[in-house]
């Protein structure tokens, strides 16, 4: 991971090669309740968004049928010490 001592914000994404979401189902991950897994309870996201925004982050995600899906979270730098 490469900081920028000068920015503003950092940002932290995770990728992968996976077979990604289809646009249906990339648009509606973040819903609660909504998931494509048989076992799941279509929360993660959800509240995992929230949680980012709570502290003034924002929560991208990208994705495309066999082209894997990209989440970053940006978040701004805090200024000043503990």
């Amino acid at each position: 991971m490469r900081v920028d001592e000068h920015a503003s914000d950092v940002r932290v994404s995770v990728s992968d090669d996976g077979p990604g979401m289809p646009a249906d189902v990339l648009a509606r991950v973040r819903e609660p309740f909504y998931t494509t897994k048989e076992s799941g309870t279509g929360l993660g996201l959800s509240i995992g968004e929230r949680i980012a925004r709570a502290h003034g982050a924002d929560l991208v995600m990208e994705s495309a049928p066999a082209a894997g899906t990209a989440v970053s979270v940006t978040l701004l730098r805090a200024t000043g010490g503990r």
